[in-house]
């Protein structure tokens, strides 16, 4: 990957006695948008099982520590994880860090915030964390929130997360993979990668799911997984690109991605969209 990696911004307050305190929320990047009061909040990558642990040595940390916070991760996510890919940028990792280090209290949302991304990297990994999101969410309904979570698939953290997203200024997305034979809930949004067949039905596929018939055989996932070509989408009246995922769902190719739209603020899909699935580019 020789394109250069997008870092968060990190910010910083001021406290009585003039001291600079590290702020726990960064500054929105290109791809989530740059306007005021846009920000995001991270912690370390991985599985909290030590799935990162050669990346946890390599930054100072202690061979075998619990340093993850992904307990829904899968070996295909973190296959292609970009969290990886901040290995060498020290501020980011610490800041990272220091989240993870908070355990369960999620810290007060900025004054001057309108938008929050949860998780550029990271994810909900205990339920105390997540009662702890959906307080601080409930507190701020003026402020919009998004979030992708593979923690859907952790039996005893589902609960916590349905009530997360009951709320009415956040979208949680399941994330899916191919790596993965269960789907989310019904009603969840999802947000595929285009390498998984069930993201892009082709039409006798779609039809034969409308009949109850498996559309998919493990031929056509295995020769998805090797040549990694996904169908090629419609492209409706707006100009988005669009596939039908199983369960008949349009799936939207991101439009940031596309380059339809500039970042996540502009596009509001993720954000003010209140159906319907995502579908993400290999980056």
């Amino acid at each position: 990957m020789s394109e250069p990696v997008d870092v968060e911004e990190l910010t910083y307050h001021v406290i009585d006695d003039r001291r600079a305190t590290r702020s726990a929320y960064a500054l929105g990047n290109s791809k989530i948008g740059l306007g005021a009061g846009v920000y995001s909040y991270s912690k370390l990558p991985g599985r909290p099982d030590g799935a990162f642990e050669q990346l946890a040595v390599e930054h100072g940390l202690p061979a075998g520590a619990s340093v993850g916070t992904c307990p829904g991760s899968t070996v295909e996510c973190e296959s292609f994880c970009y969290s990886k890919r901040i290995k060498d940028n020290g501020p980011v990792w610490d800041w990272m860090k220091e989240n993870t280090e908070r355990g369960d209290v999620v810290p007060p949302v900025p004054k001057d915030a309108r938008l929050v991304r949860i998780h550029i990297s990271g994810d909900f990994d205990t339920e105390k964390y997540i009662l702890s999101w959906t307080a601080r969410i409930a507190q701020r309904p003026d402020v919009e929130f998004f979030a992708y979570t593979r923690s859907w698939r952790v039996p005893e953290l589902l609960p916590h997360l349905e009530g997360l997203r009951s709320l009415p200024n956040i979208q949680l997305f399941a994330s899916v993979d191919l790596s993965m034979t269960e789907l989310p809930p019904e009603g969840w949004r999802r947000a595929w990668i285009e390498t998984d067949p069930r993201a892009a039905l082709t039409p006798n596929e779609v039809r034969l799911e409308a009949q109850g018939e498996e559309p998919l055989g493990k031929d056509r996932e295995d020769w998805r997984r090797k040549e990694a070509k996904p169908l090629m989408p419609i492209i409706n009246e707006r100009g988005q690109h669009v596939f039908t995922a199983t369960g008949g769902v349009p799936s939207y190719v991101c439009p940031e991605e596309t380059g339809r739209k500039p970042n996540c603020d502009s596009c509001g899909y993720c954000i003010r969209g209140k159906k319907n699935d995502v579908l993400f580019l290999l980056h």
